[in-house]
């Protein structure tokens, strides 16, 4: 699971401002926290456990009847109901047969996977897919959280539910981006039907649409055959900076800080994923900045500095 590094964090309590940000919008987060409230919450019914120990340490034929000291009860019982709240966490999360009883199937993480009618979904890091298997023959929906490429078999209407809209298809070929202020939807075969709050839009093969801080863009894009980020590479054209530096931060696992660097600059160019140096001199050269790299931060300053 991609967000297992995030959830382990999460659980130690030590997940940084920005990794906090991130995890928020995950649906595992919000799976945890509903768990999290309950059993915090949840109250059993007292047991004497002290006074039934002291009791049992008392010996039926000694004349003393000393009563034997447990210090260690109290923290034992702490860690054993810390114990007891990860694996239940752990349950819900990971019980693949649990999900399934429900008609519910999650997939997170960089991965691919084949939907009920044989549908390819690549998904992106940060990404969770939701769909359900029972209602699958009546409705072909999924919803989504992050990125995916969809190669969609033909059939009955294919939606994907995004927080920024739904995109409505038959059988095609197209990749969706649905991120924090960055709505994206590129075709790259068939003919896709974007609803938006904005308004509803067809798109054809090599078309997209783009949501950027509420501003609607439509445009031609090149003919590829698939995103670039299924081969190893990210690939922007005039996208604020500030989307630019948190798709890196997804994609090396790191925190970008760049104070005082005009962060809504246009970008147009990419990186690829295999090394973190060439990629933060793809990203800086062009827009004449020059980066520090401490630990798992990237200090993004001017290039003249």
């Amino acid at each position: 699971m991609e967000n297992e590094k995030l959830i382990k964090k999460w659980l130690e309590n030590s997940l940084s401002e920005t990794e906090k940000e991130q995890f928020k919008h995950t649906k595992d987060y919000k799976s945890l926290n509903r768990l999290s409230n309950a059993l915090a919450s949840f109250k059993s019914d007292k047991f004497p456990v002290e006074q039934e120990l002291k009791r049992f340490a008392y010996s039926e034929n000694s004349e003393e009847k000393k009563s034997v000291a447990l210090p260690w009860l109290n923290p034992f019982l702490r860690i054993a109901a810390s114990f007891v709240v990860i694996a239940t966490i752990g349950y819900f999360i990971y019980n693949t047969n649990f999900l399934n009883s429900l008609g519910e199937t999650i997939a997170s993480g960089k991965s691919e996977l084949y939907l009920p009618d044989s549908s390819l979904v690549a998904l992106n890091v940060n990404s969770t897919l939701t769909y359900s298997t029972k209602k699958w023959n009546k409705q072909r929906k999924v919803s989504l959280q992050g990125e995916a490429f969809f190669k969609v078999a033909k059939g009955s209407k294919f939606d994907v539910e995004t927080s920024s809209g739904i995109i409505s298809v038959l059988g095609t070929e197209f990749n969706v981006k649905n991120r924090a202020n960055y709505f994206e939807v590129v075709c790259y075969e068939g003919n896709v039907q974007v609803t938006t709050s904005h308004k509803v839009i067809q798109l054809g093969a090599h078309q997209l649409v783009r949501i950027i801080d509420e501003k609607l863009m439509e445009e031609a894009v090149s003919a590829n055959d698939s995103p670039s980020w299924l081969n190893g590479e990210s690939s922007f054209n005039s996208v604020p900076l500030k989307l630019v530096f948190k798709e890196f931060e997804r994609q090396y696992e790191v925190i970008i800080k760049a104070d005082g660097i005009e962060l809504n600059q246009l970008f147009t160019g990419g990186f690829a994923y295999n090394n973190i140096n060439i990629a933060l001199e793809s990203v800086t050269a062009p827009v004449n900045l020059s980066y520090q790299i401490k630990s798992d931060t990237v200090i993004i300053v001017r290039a003249n500095q």
